[in-house]
């Protein structure tokens, strides 16, 4: 037992030593063979990826649809024909032309009316005041016998010594009644007062005149000494 204890041992170290270094080198194979593996997939991966980011296109980008824009028709005048317009603008002219005739003729027409009345009235004033004046001229006798016999004189004024003229105005009808007397102009308000009831008195007692007159009589008030 004693002699074959030592080459046991040897044989028994050798064994262990075999035994450690195949542990070793096949933890190193191993090692190695994890180490190439993650280097192939490293590099498959970074082959995928560059391939990938080739292949692959960009990403579009959304382009945003611009509305259209409107575009302003252009006229074209050589195409479309402009005589409706023109002829538009000449019956307008025609149109404004033909009324302003017609109030330039209302115009002259008012104008000879207006003309033509001032002519009558005038024409007419001329004859009244000619026939005024050949009544008082042919009855201013008669007219004055009139009015110095029935001349209504106020005591009150009298006693006061008032005196002054009044022109009376009034309208002799046909039938030589008076109408619508009045005072043009007087210095004494009793005196005027007493002039109108004068002449209202003579109403009918005036000569009868031919026409209508209208006449303005001047009364005077004195006192005798």
């Amino acid at each position: 037992m004693h002699r074959h204890t030592p080459s046991f041992m040897i044989s028994l170290l050798v064994h262990v030593a075999v035994l450690l270094t195949i542990f070793f080198t096949y933890k190193l194979v191993v090692s190695l063979d994890k180490k190439e593996t993650q280097k192939k997939v490293c590099v498959s991966l970074s082959c995928l990826t560059s391939t990938v980011k080739k292949e692959n296109h960009p990403p579009k980008k959304k382009i945003k649809k611009k509305a259209p824009k409107k575009r302003k028709l252009k006229k074209n005048t050589k195409s479309v024909p402009l005589l409706p317009k023109k002829i538009e603008k000449v019956v307008e002219a025609e149109e404004i032309q033909k009324v302003e005739e017609k109030n330039a003729v209302k115009q002259e027409i008012h104008e000879e009316q207006a003309i033509v009345e001032t002519v009558t009235s005038s024409m007419e004033q001329e004859k009244s005041i000619s026939d005024e004046e050949e009544y008082i001229d042919e009855n201013i006798q008669k007219i004055a016998k009139l009015l110095e016999e029935n001349l209504y004189y106020p005591r009150s004024a009298r006693k006061r010594g008032i005196v002054g003229k009044v022109v009376v105005k009034f309208t002799l009808l046909l039938d030589a009644r008076v109408e619508s007397v009045s005072i043009i102009s007087s210095q004494s308000t009793i005196l005027s007062r007493a002039a109108k009831k004068t002449i209202e008195d003579l109403s009918g007692k005036f000569p009868k005149p031919k026409e209508r007159l209208s006449l303005e009589i001047p009364i005077n008030y004195t006192l005798s000494r």
